[in-house]
């Protein structure tokens, strides 16, 4: 009796860990108006990392990650090395655009990524510039 307590005790603190996760998962994926569609001649994928980055200032790998994968291009594999290659060349192609317009995000070894309030500052003159 006092193992199948412990047991359902269990089970139901995983039930809320996983729902916690989802809802999480739910958020990250869910639609938002992002000022960078259709701008800097970025793609869905590209536009949705730069407004995690814009928001945030500093985002880890696995958020990033979630991001790429939402926006299709998990079909082309799942294994492990496509998977953490995935987001570093987005970011490689985010930069390569964003570097004409005097635009940095910088690398946190072992983490993630950042964008710095100068380079938020410049994005957002971006934006309000609507030449881009």
């Amino acid at each position: 009796m006092n193992c199948e307590l412990s047991e359902i005790r269990s089970l139901r603190e995983r039930i809320s860990y996983l729902e916690e996760e989802l809802y999480q998962l739910k958020s990250d994926l869910r639609p938002i108006k992002n000022p960078f569609v259709g701008r800097l001649g970025l793609s869905a994928q590209l536009s949705c990392i730069l407004y995690m980055l814009y928001n945030s200032g500093i985002c880890s790998q696995a958020q990033l990650d979630r991001v790429t994968e939402a926006n299709g291009h998990a079909s082309r594999g799942s294994d492990e090395g496509l998977v953490m290659n995935r987001t570093k060349v987005a970011i490689c192609k985010l930069r390569k655009r964003l570097a004409k317009h005097g635009v940095e995000i910088q690398t946190l070894w072992g983490f993630g990524y950042q964008l710095l309030p100068v380079d938020r500052d410049k994005l957002t003159a971006l934006i309000k510039s609507k030449k881009v």
